[in-house]
């Protein structure tokens, strides 16, 4: 081989790895946001948040049922698996509510 003539050389491209950092910071940088932010996801979201597990929204769900009982009403818990129920976002009207909660614009595009 001539390794004198620049086509026998590979340009080795480091793009897998830099989206994989890209993406590890905009998850770090998206999860701190929502975690700041009060308006953005309910007290009891737990999935992908810090410091919550399913033990405390199972623990959220045994206090609430301990309280209505102790306050003898009636309670109905109705469990849903809704695990594909959001596979197709209205992307405007998502933006149109970031935009409404003051969520900086850099972020949400």
């Amino acid at each position: 081989m001539n390794y004198s003539i620049s086509k026998i050389y590979r340009i080795i491209t480091l793009l897998n790895c830099l989206d994989k950092v890209a993406e590890k910071i905009i998850a770090m940088q998206l999860s701190y946001t929502v975690e700041i932010n009060d308006k953005l996801l309910d007290f009891d979201q737990m999935r992908d948040r810090k410091q919550r597990s399913v033990i405390n929204a199972v623990l959220n769900l045994v206090h609430d049922v301990q309280m209505t009982k102790s306050r003898e009403n009636t309670l109905i818990c109705l469990l849903l698996d809704v695990k594909e129920a959001f596979d197709h976002v209205a992307l405007k009207q998502l933006i149109k509510i970031l935009i409404k909660l003051k969520i900086l614009i850099n972020l949400i595009k």
